[in-house]
């Protein structure tokens, strides 16, 4: 049962914590998922990052929200698995592309075979028209976030906390 808004604000505070209940489980759900192949989700991800397209390790760490030294780690695990390959970006000297293999597709494929199933099976729960009205709602508030982001310690030069690739992303 909730407890009703007691003061201005209340409610908006139950809107993130009700969206970060969500992501919680549902990370819970998929790690889950992806454990049974042998992976961690932060693997994963990147795995599935690298599976359109190789990625700078800068880019990949952006999109998959990890610190550039959780990046590095992360990296290091990804090759020492033999899942992907470090190349030179051509071009830039300086850059390094990862570059999933046969190996780490074959890992992906088969986590994410069960992944989407799970996925699947949620969205499964939700009335269609719900889920469609969710999706658009939650893109108009990641562009609504992303257009109010204001510059935060990574941005302005400050340190700021490091997020491991095992359980964080």
């Amino acid at each position: 049962m909730r407890d009703p808004p007691s003061e201005p604000g209340d409610d908006h505070d139950e809107i993130w914590d009700h969206l970060a209940g969500c992501h919680r489980r549902i990370r819970a759900e998929l790690r889950g998922v992806v454990l049974r192949h042998g992976i961690y989700l932060t693997e994963y991800r990147a795995l599935a990052r690298l599976h359109r397209a190789p990625r700078t390790l800068g880019d990949l760490g952006d999109s998959l929200g990890l610190t550039p030294a959780a990046m590095t780690d992360l990296a290091r695990q990804l090759t020492r698995r033999r899942w992907v390959r470090r190349e030179r970006k051509p071009g830039d000297r300086r850059s390094t592309l990862l570059r999933i293999n046969p190996t780490g597709a074959r890992v992906h494929s088969a986590a994410r075979r069960e992944y989407r199933a799970r996925l699947a099976q949620v969205r499964a729960t939700i009335p269609a028209a719900t889920a469609e009205r969710l999706g658009r709602d939650l893109f108009t508030l990641e562009e609504a976030l992303r257009a109010a982001a204001r510059p935060g310690p990574a941005e302005d030069g400050a340190a700021r906390p490091s997020r491991g690739h095992r359980g964080h992303a």
